[in-house]
């Protein structure tokens, strides 16, 4: 990993267990509280499954868009390779690592990044 990555990673800790701490600390005050009448177990109900959801999507978009180079590699994939759909890091942009992503995934007939299918110059119609 980069410094900066275990920086992110670094301070996603943090931010998680701030909130951990949070709820630890004020979770009974609120659900017992005779001002909220139970409110934060109704919030809980609605917000729960939602909440699940978007970290579920976020977690498949950060899987399908990371880098295709190596199986460990879970950088975000920004650099697409020619001939496939496969995209590597800043890390692995080099030459022999697109040659290998282009043989693992390359697949004649099918277009790549950037490609795009010609059927021919339109004719015109005669001209009255």
């Amino acid at each position: 990993m980069k410094r900066n990555e275990i920086g992110v990673v670094g301070a996603g800790a943090v931010v998680a267990g701030a909130i951990i701490a949070a709820m630890l600390a004020w979770g009974t005050l609120f659900s017992n509280s005779i001002w909220t009448n139970g409110g934060s177990n109704l919030l809980g109900v609605i917000v729960g499954p939602s909440l699940a959801a978007s970290i579920g999507v976020a977690t498949w978009t950060r899987w399908s868009t990371r880098c295709r180079a190596t199986k460990p590699c879970i950088r975000r994939g920004e650099h697409p390779v020619s001939g496939t759909t496969k995209k590597v890091c800043e890390h692995h942009h080099t030459l022999r690592n697109h040659e290998n992503v282009y043989a693992a995934y390359h697949q004649e007939g099918k277009l790549g990044w950037g490609e795009s299918h010609s059927l021919g110059a339109k004719t015109a119609g005669p001209a009255a």
